[in-house]
């Protein structure tokens, strides 16, 4: 390894180390522990984890969580990818939801480590759900854990562009729910609107979106859901931008609506 990096070849050093790491746990992991010099230590530790979740996926997951915590996000780049193929979708969610239970005892679900693993496989489950029929149990799962910290706002808008397909309107109902939670734990914006506003209008016409839109002026979200009409629809129509931002009633979100019209009315000028 160390002599694969000494001669600039970077990507064997962390090729030959996945095939360790799968074929030869113990030894691999000795080698890094006893060893490697430092910088060796870091450079391949992410492949020596991703080979380890292709035969020992638990042991992987340890390995990982017994890095420097400002270390752990690097080293967990298709962690949950390699995990799905040797263990299914079950597994992976068993290991996932064992390291959100360790964070949340140790105080660290905020982590951006946990936040990279848990979009990694919500997002991989989203795909993997819409395509089998089964996207209602994973939006069930999802719900559970709604609010918590490390759930990024794309994985609410992978889900939503996945539902707004089959049901805008049902979608909306689903994302009350959702953004209520995220607004209450303390979130400035809402989640999925954006996405569920352009999904909807490409499959049912902008003016079906517009009626709707109209009909929701004393919806509690309505001003985040005008907002991001607005960012929907500036590049094209600055002048209906304009009209749905001066709808909006929150000065900050209106202020905020009427400079993103300006900046994407600067930029199509340029």
């Amino acid at each position: 390894m160390s002599y694969f990096r000494k001669i600039g070849w970077g990507g064997a050093a962390n090729e030959a180390m996945i095939g360790w790491a799968a074929k030869n746990p113990a030894e691999a992991l000795q080698w890094l522990g006893r060893e490697a010099d430092s910088e060796t230590r870091r450079s391949v530790m992410g492949s020596a984890i991703r080979g380890l979740a292709h035969t020992e996926p638990d042991l992987a997951v340890k390995t990982l969580e017994e890095q420097p915590m400002k270390e752990r996000n690097r080293y967990a780049e298709e962690l949950i990818t390699t995990t799905l193929h040797s263990m299914g979708i079950d597994g992976a969610q068993k290991l996932v939801e064992g390291m959100i239970a360790r964070a949340t005892g140790s105080g660290s679900l905020r982590e951006d480590y946990l936040k990279h693993v848990f979009h990694d496989y919500a997002s991989l489950r989203i795909f993997q759900s819409a395509a089998n029929g089964t996207l209602s149990e994973t939006v069930n799962w999802l719900n559970q854990h709604v609010g918590q910290p490390y759930v990024d706002h794309r994985v609410i808008a992978a889900a939503t562009e996945r539902l707004a397909a089959q049901n805008p309107q049902e979608t909306f109902r689903w994302l009350e729910n959702v953004n209520t939670t995220l607004l209450r734990a303390g979130d400035e914006s809402t989640a999925g609107y954006r996405v569920l506003l352009e999904t909807w209008a490409k499959k049912d016409g902008a003016p079906v979106v517009e009626l709707w839109l109209q009909s929701k002026t004393g919806h509690p979200h309505y001003d985040h859901i005008a907002y991001n009409y607005v960012a929907l629809v500036a590049a094209r129509d600055s002048k209906k931008a304009t009209q749905w931002a001066a709808s909006i009633k929150d000065s900050t979100i209106r202020k905020n609506a009427v400079s993103l019209v300006g900046r994407k009315a600067t930029k199509k000028g340029f």
